[in-house]
């Protein structure tokens, strides 16, 4: 009977010292952090820089004429010489 009892107990102990290790602590479950994205500003973009530039351009061409002509010479006795000619 002495056998009996110290195999049990044996059993014992070790289904106590294997169940700890194998369940200590439990699952552990991670949660899983969302993607993050990147937040931009919302504006315009500067969507209105191109067309302003374009426009300047258009506008100063057609204030400043952009015509062919030649420069009036000064032939005759129209010309304004005033030191010996």
């Amino acid at each position: 009977m002495k056998f009996n009892a110290l195999l049990t107990t044996l059993v014992v102990c070790l289904a106590t010292l294997s169940a700890t290790a194998s369940f200590a602590g439990g699952p552990i479950i991670t949660p899983e952090e969302p993607f993050l994205t990147e937040v931009r500003p919302q504006g315009d973009g500067g969507n209105w820089v191109i067309p302003t530039i374009v426009g300047a351009i258009v506008i100063c061409a057609i204030i400043c004429g952009g015509s062919d002509d030649e420069a009036p010479v000064a032939t005759g006795p129209e010309t304004n010489c005033t030191s010996d000619c």
